[in-house]
């Protein structure tokens, strides 16, 4: 199924909700930033897209958006698939991280994850204010190309998706 959007219905500018002092420091949680905006703004649903991810595309949200509306998802996340790769904790006396030595798994027979890449998530306002956080209910993914899925959360991080794009 594919979301309609309408032509020329784009608003004329931007307005700002500016947050509170006390929920505007380096250790503010996403949630407070987002549960005062539901505090102050009427929606039926909250695309949250974050600016850390460059390479998001508009195909992903729309694919999310859907997942809500006919697919009966309550909330959406933005993802890539990984693939086992041994971990290890203790650099100075290293260990496997959820894996055993002695019987070191194949790739291929471990079941691949899904990593949360933070690029954007999807939620009713409903859920939101009953839940106090970004996802709940029946919660569905949206697959991402690990290629696209890069984040800007360092100077370093910069440098490289400068490279990239």
């Amino acid at each position: 199924v594919k979301l309609l959007r309408k032509k020329g219905n784009n608003p004329k500018g931007a307005k700002v909700l500016m947050r509170p002092l006390e929920i505007s420091t380096d250790t503010s949680s996403s949630e407070e930033a987002l549960l005062f905006f539901a505090d102050n703004v009427k929606f039926d649903y909250l695309v949250f897209i974050q600016p850390t991810s460059p390479q998001l595309s508009s195909k992903y949200i729309d694919e999310g958006i859907n997942m809500l509306l006919y697919k009966n998802y309550s909330s959406v996340f933005s993802a890539f698939e990984d693939h086992w790769i041994p971990k290890w904790y203790d650099f100075e006396n290293p260990k496997p991280f959820n894996w055993n030595t002695d019987n070191r798994p194949r790739r291929q027979d471990v079941e691949p994850k899904f990593v949360e890449n933070g690029a954007f998530y999807i939620t009713s306002f409903e859920g939101l204010t009953k839940s106090k956080l970004r996802y709940s209910g029946k919660i569905g993914i949206v697959l991402m190309p690990m290629s696209e899925s890069f984040q800007v959360d360092t100077l370093e991080d910069l440098k490289i998706i400068k490279n990239i794009l």
